[in-house]
């Protein structure tokens, strides 16, 4: 179940790694909106009357399997994710992932292959600039779908300042995906994320228009981490 703690413990990964510069970028949608763009057997996750859509760039590190060490020049990489929030064919709450940008063209062949996610290549960036973090991301083949970001993280968020829409947001514990024309969920593990306040300085970005949404008319809600260590458990596939 969403939240700020994990739902399950994961005693087998499959593999580890670190996600760190966590910016989560947050809009309210009309459920209709979601609706149409979600496979037969997921449905919006509705909060408040609305489905919310996330923008998340972040650095990954220190990827690697069980028993071994991460591998040089390929286990670190930016990547960024576009996803919405569903409740998955048994009623689970769960992640659906529009797109996952990423810098690491092992990455997106083995998940695209391996667990039918969309990973894309794309040439990326993640920079800091004094309290500022910049991320940049053009689309290999299609340089016009992309993003530049700017967030200033301030302060870390105490946890009487949190509430239960904050972790709602940010803590989700499994992704859907169809792995051989079967429904089956990719879980994680990870402590609570420590959020911080952030101001966003800039937002360019393609992403959202690119996968069918309409333009958002609003200012998304922001939170930065920066970042947490997590183990993926193996698909688990529904009955």
């Amino acid at each position: 179940m969403a939240g700020a703690e994990p739902e399950e413990q994961i005693r087998l990964p499959m593999f580890y790694q670190s996600w760190r510069d966590v910016t989560f970028l947050h809009w309210r949608y009309e459920p209709s909106a979601v609706h149409g763009l979600l496979p037969s057997g997921l449905e919006p996750d509705v909060r408040d009357g609305a489905a919310w859509v996330g923008l998340t760039p972040l650095r990954v590190e220190r990827f690697r399997l069980p028993l071994l060490p991460p591998a040089p020049g390929v286990s670190s990489f930016p990547e960024t994710n576009l996803r919405t929030y569903v409740l998955g064919p048994d009623g689970s709450d769960g992640l659906w992932f529009f797109t996952l940008e990423v810098d690491s063209i092992p990455t997106t062949v083995a998940a695209r292959l391996g667990f039918r996610v969309p990973y894309r290549w794309a040439e990326m960036q993640v920079e800091r600039n004094g309290p500022r973090i910049g991320y940049r991301s053009r689309r290999r083949g299609r340089p016009a779908v992309g993003h530049r970001i700017v967030v200033e993280p301030s302060a870390p968020l105490q946890a009487q300042e949190l509430d239960e829409f904050d972790h709602w947001l940010t803590g989700r514990w499994r992704a859907w995906t169809r792995i051989a024309g079967r429904w089956a969920d990719l879980r994680v593990h990870h402590p609570p994320w420590p959020l911080w306040r952030a101001e966003l300085a800039t937002l360019e970005q393609t992403l959202l228009t690119s996968v069918g949404l309409p333009p958002p008319d609003h200012p998304p809600l922001v939170h930065f981490s920066p970042g947490v260590d997590v183990r993926f458990g193996p698909p688990r596939f529904s009955r």
